[in-house]
C-alpha cells in the first residue's frame, strides 16, 4: 500500500478509537500527504485528481476495511470480553450507556441503518411495501445493511464503502417515519437507532418481556436509573447470546458447515438450487433431535456471510429460505474475481476492444436517433474470456436490497474503471456500457428479466416454456371427451358442469368496457331496478367463467397457482393463462359480443345510501354483450374523456378511432352513473380520505419485434429506438366516468363474493386494510382538505398522517380504504383470467354450487398466503419500477433530442417540486436531500444538496423550482434534481 495511505489508516484508526461510538465521520489530512501521491494519480484537464484501476480497487478494498473498522461498536478485546464477576459486567456495560449522554452524532452503524437505502426514492404511499408481520417490543433482531458514507479528504469527498453492515438489538417500538416503517431498537453498543423494517434479516420473538422493553425507553439516552438498569439487563442477554452463536458456530464448522454448497446445490450447473435455514442446522447441528434458535441463527450467519454461494430469498425474513447460486455462474465470479485481483492483462485487452465498440455504437445510436428499431450482426469479434467478462457484467445488473455482501461489486467497478477513469460507478453506468456493447438493446426493459418472476424473455419461437404451453393447449382442445372418472392433467370439461343451474340473462344489455388496447376482457356490468322498492338497484358483475372449461387439476390451472398474476409490460404481455387458450372458441374465457358467455354472475343489491343489502352469486349465460372503451363511453355521456396531459410533446398522439354509442346504452350507463356516485358519496359520508397525486404513463404504440434478441453475447449492433408517448394523469382520474363505472360495480362484486362465501363456510383469500393514524387535529386538517370527491393531495397526507398497512386474511376483515367492515371483508374474484387468486375464489364457488367438496382446504389457502403476498410485494415492485424506467428513460431521450435540436422550446428547463418528506444529511452522497414529485411529469425525484441552512425551514408541501441534474436508468432508475 502506498505510504500515504498508510499514514492515513493510522490516522484514522487512532482518531476512531478515540472517540468510543465511532463519531468522526469526517476529517481532513494535511496536501503534503495528497501531494505525496501525484506521480501515481493521473490528472484531468481541470486538475482533478483520477485514479488509476489499481489504486482505485486498492482504495476500495481499505475503504470497506477502514468502515468496517469504524462501524465496530467498542475497540477490540475490551467491553465484549466475557467477565467472571457479574457485578464487574455491569458496571462495564453501565458505562456504555451514559456515554451516548454526550453524542451529537451517532456511530457510523447507527447512520448507516437510519439512513435511507439509496435509489429507493420516495415510494410512501405504497401502503403494503414490505412484511405485513409485527415485530413487537422484545423481540431480538439482526439487521444488515450496505454501509457506505462520504468522508472529506483535504478539499476532495471521497464515498467509502462496504457491502454490508449487521448490528444486533432489540425491538423497543415500530413506527411510522415519513412514509416508512421502521423499528426502535436498542443495538448491543447500547444505541437506539430507527431502522428499516426491511432491514431486519433474522428474528427472535419474546426475546425479552414486553414489560423490560418498555422500561428501556426509546430516548436516546437513559433519563435514569430504572432506565439505564433495563438496558443493561437487554445488553447483557444480547451479549450472551452473541457468545452462544459464536459457539455454536465453531462446533458446525467441525461438523462440515462449509460443504452445506457442495451438498445442497442443484446438479444442473445452471440451475438455481433452495435450501431453508433449518433444514442447514439440522444437517450441520450436531446429533441433537431438536434444532434449538441458536443452532438456526449460527446456520443463518453462515449462508449470510457466504454471499458467493447463499442470496436470501425474498421475504426471507418469513420463510427463512436461501437460494443457491448456480454452479457456473459461481465459477464465472471466482475466474472474474481472479483476474481482476490479479490484474490481468485480459481484461486490458478487453478493455481496448471494448472502447472501440462503445464509440461506434455510440456513433450508430445518434445516426438512427428517429429510426425504428432494428438489429444487425456486429463487424467485431468477442473472445471466449472476454464473453465471461460481458456474463459477468451482465449478471451484475441485478434488482436487490443490500443486506448482504455482493461479490459482483469489486469485479465490476475494476473492469468499469478500466473503460471510465472518471466516472462513478452506479447501475445507470452498468446499463449504459451493455448497451454500447451491444449485450442489451437500446430499448431492453429490465424488469422484465428479473429471475425471480420467472418469465423467459426470449422470443416466443425459442423460448421452450412458451412452446410447452403452446402445445397443451392444443393437446387439450383436441383430446377426446375423457371418461367417466377423474380427469387426466390435461383434460378439460367438454360440457358445462353447471349447465343445468345456469342462469339465462337474456336480452339484458351488459358492458364491457376497458382501455382501448386491453388484452383480457374478463368482466363487464348490467343493472336492474328493483321492483317495489325505488332507487334500489341490483348491480350484476358478469365475470368470465374460465372454471367452467378448464378444471383446477389442469396443468394450466397449477402452474397459474406458481405465476399467480399476468404481468404487463410496454413491450410485453406475460399472461396467466395462455392467449391461444383465452382467446380461443372455448366458453368461459375473454367475453366476446354476438354469441352466448359463460359468466358468473355477482349480484349485489343497494338502497339509496349504497349500502350493500343482498348478494347473489350464480352461474349465467349472457348474449347481449356491448364492448366499448373507457373514451367511447366518456364522450357520449359527458362530451370529453378524462383529463391527461403530454408534457413531452407539442401535441397528443392521435387518438383511435371513435365509436358511435346509441342512445340506449347512453341512457343505461347514465344509471350506471348515478350507482357510481352514490358508491363514491357513501365512502365520502364515511370520512374516507382518497389520495391525489400525479402519474405519468409511457405507451409504446409500436413495440420492437420480439424476433430481436436481447440480451445477446454475439457480437450485435442496434439502430433507432421505439416511439415512446408520455403522458401523465391525477389518481381522481379513475373516479371520472366510465372508469369509476366499472371500478365500483367491481368493488362491489368483490364486496358480494366475500359476504356470500363467508355466510356459507367457504374458505377464501381476502384484502385488508386498517385506517390511517392521525391525531383529531390532524383528521380535521384532512377533512378540510378533502375535494368534492374526497381527494387530498400526497403531500397533504404524508404531512398529517401515518398510511395502513395492507394484507391478506382467510376471516372477513375490514378494508377502510373501500369503507368495507370487518364483519364482511373484500375478496377479489372479478378478473380470474388474470389472478390466481380470482380464479380460485371461482373455483370454490363452484365447487359449492355443484355439492362437491372444496378444491382448496382452509389449511392449504392459510399456506399459500405468504407466498401470495410475497409474489403480489415483488410484481408490484417490479411494475413500479418498470413503469419509473420507461419514464426516466423517455425523459432522458427528451434532453438528448433537446442538446440535439439545438433549438425549439424545452420541456423540461424549469420544473415546479413539491417536497414529500422532510429534508435528511445522505450519508451516501454526504448531502442535504429531499424527496418531492414533479407534478408536470407525474414522477417523483430527489432534490439533491439543497444546503443545511434549509433544513429547518422546510416542510412537506413546500414547492422549489428545480431542473433535471441526472437521469439514472439501470435497476435502480432514479431521477435526480437540482434548484434552479
Amino acid at each position: 500500500m502506498h505510504p500515504c495511505r498508510v499514514a492515513l489508516v493510522r490516522s484514522a484508526t487512532r482518531r476512531i478509537w478515540a472517540s468510543r461510538s465511532g463519531l468522526y465521520h469526517s476529517f481532513s489530512t494535511s496536501s503534503r500527504l495528497l501531494d505525496d501521491r501525484s506521480q501515481k494519480t493521473r490528472r484531468t484537464e481541470t486538475g482533478k485528481r483520477s485514479l488509476s484501476p489499481e489504486e482505485f480497487a486498492e482504495l476500495t478494498e481499505f475503504s470497506a476495511g477502514f468502515v468496517d473498522l469504524g462501524s465496530s461498536p467498542k475497540p477490540p478485546n475490551k467491553s465484549w470480553k466475557v467477565f467472571t464477576n457479574p457485578g464487574r459486567e455491569n458496571r462495564k456495560l453501565s458505562q456504555a450507556i451514559p456515554v451516548l449522554r454526550s453524542a451529537s452524532v451517532g456511530s457510523l452503524e447507527k447512520r448507516a441503518f437510519e439512513a435511507p437505502e439509496p435509489g429507493t426514492g420516495f415510494g410512501g404511499l405504497d401502503g403494503d411495501e414490505g412484511p405485513s408481520e409485527s415485530f413487537m417490543p422484545g423481540t431480538f433482531v439482526e439487521l444488515r445493511r450496505r454501509v457506505q458514507f462520504a468522508i472529506f479528504l483535504g478539499c476532495s469527498l471521497i464515498t467509502l464503502h462496504r457491502n454490508e453492515g449487521m448490528v444486533m438489538c432489540v425491538v423497543l417500538e415500530e413506527i411510522q417515519v415519513a412514509g416508512q416503517r421502521r423499528i426502535v431498537g436498542l443495538t448491543s453498543s447500547g444505541e437506539v437507532l430507527f431502522a428499516l423494517k426491511d432491514d431486519v434479516m433474522f428474528a427472535v420473538p419474546g426475546f425479552i418481556s414486553p414489560d423490560l422493553a418498555a422500561r428501556c425507553s426509546t430516548e436516546a439516552t437513559a433519563q435514569n436509573k430504572v432506565q439505564q438498569n433495563a438496558r443493561v439487563t437487554v445488553l447483557k442477554k444480547i451479549l450472551e447470546l452473541a457468545n452462544a452463536v459464536e459457539k455454536e458456530a465453531s462446533k458446525m464448522n467441525v461438523t462440515g458447515i462449509g460443504r452445506a454448497y457442495q451438498v445442497l446445490s442443484a446438479r444442473d450447473p445452471e440451475a438455481w438450487g433452495k435450501t431453508t435455514t433449518p433444514e442447514v442446522a439440522r444437517l450441520f447441528g450436531g446429533l441433537s433431535p431438536t434444532i434449538s434458535m441458536v443452532t438456526i441463527f449460527a446456520a443463518h450467519r453462515h449462508m449470510m456471510q457466504n454471499p458467493l454461494h447463499f442470496v436470501p430469498e425474498l421475504g426471507y425474513i418469513q420463510t427463512k429460505t436461501f437460494i443457491l447460486r448456480p454452479r457456473s455462474e459461481c465459477a464465472l465470479i471466482t475466474r472474474v474475481s481472479g483476474w481482476t485481483r490479479q490484474g490481468s492483462d485480459l481484461l486490458k485487452a478487453f478493455a481496448t476492444r471494448a472502447l472501440a465498440v462503445i464509440d461506434r455504437q455510440r456513433k450508430l445510436s445518434v445516426e438512427s436517433w428517429t429510426e425504428p428499431p432494428s438489429q444487425a450482426p456486429g463487424t467485431h469479434t468477442w473472445t471466449s474470456e472476454e464473453v465471461d467478462i460481458l456474463r459477468f457484467l451482465q449478471l451484475s445488473l441485478r434488482t436487490r436490497r443490500s443486506t448482504q455482501k455482493d461479490p459482483y461489486t469489486l469485479p465490476q467497478s475494476y473492469i468499469l474503471r478500466l473503460l471510465y477513469p472518471e466516472a462513478e460507478v452506479t447501475d445507470d453506468l452498468v446499463h449504459e456500457t451493455l448497451v454500447n456493447l451491444g449485450v442489451y438493446a437500446p430499448w431492453q426493459d429490465l424488469m422484465s428479466l428479473r429471475r425471480e418472476l420467472g418469465f423467459d424473455p426470449r422470443p416466443p419461437a425459442l423460448s421452450p416454456s412458451y412452446q410447452e404451453k403452446e402445445a397443451i393447449v392444443k393437446r387439450s382442445m383436441s383430446l377426446p371427451p375423457a371418461p367417466s372418472g377423474p380427469l387426466g392433467p390435461e383434460d378439460l370439461y367438454k360440457t358445462d358442469p353447471m349447465e343445468s343451474f345456469r342462469h339465462d340473462f337474456g336480452d339484458l344489455a351488459v358492458y364491457v368496457m376497458d382501455d382501448a388496447n386491453a388484452h383480457e376482457l374478463d368482466d363487464g356490468v348490467s343493472y336492474e331496478e328493483v321492483i317495489g322498492k325505488p332507487g334500489s338497484y341490483w348491480v350484476h358483475s358478469h365475470i368470465a367463467n374460465p372454471t367452467s372449461t378448464l378444471p383446477h387439476t389442469h396443468i394450466l390451472a397449477r402452474r397459474a397457482a406458481l405465476q399467480l398474476q399476468t404481468m404487463y409490460f410496454n413491450h410485453r404481455t406475460f399472461p396467466l393463462l395462455p392467449t391461444s387458450l383465452v382467446h380461443s372458441s372455448l366458453p368461459g374465457f375473454s367475453l366476446v359480443g354476438g354469441q352466448e358467455n359463460r359468466v358468473l354472475t355477482i349480484s349485489t343489491r343497494i338502497d339509496k345510501q349504497g349500502s350493500l343489502r343482498e348478494v347473489l352469486v350464480r352461474p349465467g349465460i349472457v348474449r347481449n354483450v356491448i364492448k366499448m372503451s373507457y373514451d367511447d363511453a366518456d364522450l357520449a355521456v359527458h362530451g370529453v374523456v378524462a383529463q391527461r396531459w403530454y408534457p413531452l410533446s407539442d401535441a397528443p398522439p392521435p387518438a383511435p378511432a371513435m365509436s358511435q354509442v346509441p342512445d340506449k346504452c347512453v341512457q343505461d350507463l347514465r344509471v350506471l352513473g348515478k350507482i357510481r356516485d352514490r358508491m363514491q358519496r357513501r365512502r365520502y359520508n364515511m370520512g374516507l380520505i382518497e389520495t391525489e397525486s400525479e402519474v405519468s404513463r409511457v405507451d409504446m404504440p409500436e413495440p420492437p419485434s420480439l424476433d430481436m434478441t436481447s440480451p445477446i453475447f454475439e457480437p450485435s449492433e442496434f439502430r433507432g429506438f421505439p416511439k415512446l408517448d408520455y403522458s401523465v394523469h391525477k389518481f381522481s382520474a379513475n373516479a371520472f366516468g366510465a372508469r369509476a363505472i366499472v371500478g365500483e360495480a367491481m368493488k362491489l362484486a368483490c364486496w358480494g363474493v366475500s359476504v356470500w362465501c363467508r355466510d356459507r363456510g367457504i374458505p377464501v383469500l381476502r384484502r385488508a386494510s386498517a385506517k390511517m393514524v392521525a391525531s383529531p387535529e390532524n383528521w380535521e386538517k384532512l377533512y378540510a382538505a378533502r375535494d368534492e370527491a374526497g381527494y387530498v393531495d400526497t403531500s397533504t397526507i404524508m404531512a398529517l398522517c401515518q398510511l395502513p398497512i395492507g394484507n391478506y386474511s382467510l376471516e372477513p376483515s375490514a378494508h377502510w380504504a373501500l369503507g368495507i367492515p370487518a364483519t364482511d371483508g373484500y375478496t377479489r374474484a372479478t378478473s380470474p383470467l388474470r389472478r390466481f387468486t380470482d380464479l380460485l375464489v371461482h373455483y370454490q364457488v363452484q365447487s359449492h354450487l355443484l355439492g362437491k367438496p372444496l378444491p382448496f382446504s382452509a389449511d392449504w389457502i392459510e399456506g399459500q398466503r405468504l407466498f401470495i403476498s410475497r409474489d403480489d410485494i415483488l410484481k408490484r415492485r417490479s411494475e413500479s419500477l418498470h413503469q419509473r424506467f420507461w419514464a426516466l428513460m423517455a425523459l432522458k431521450r427528451q434532453m438528448l433530442t433537446t442538446s440535439l435540436r439545438r433549438d425549439g422550446p424545452n420541456p423540461l428547463q424549469q420544473l415546479d417540486a413539491v417536497v414529500m418528506n422532510p429534508p435528511i444529511h445522505n450519508n451516501y452522497s454526504g448531502e442535504i436531500d429531499v424527496d418531492v414529485r414533479i407534478p408536470r411529469l407525474g414522477i417523483s425525484g430527489q432534490l439533491q444538496d439543497i444546503g443545511t441552512w434549509r433544513m429547518p425551514t422546510t416542510r412537506v408541501g413546500d414547492r422549489f423550482a428545480v431542473k433535471i441534474k441526472q437521469i439514472d436508468l439501470g435497476v435502480r432508475p432514479g431521477l435526480r434534481l437540482s434548484l434552479v
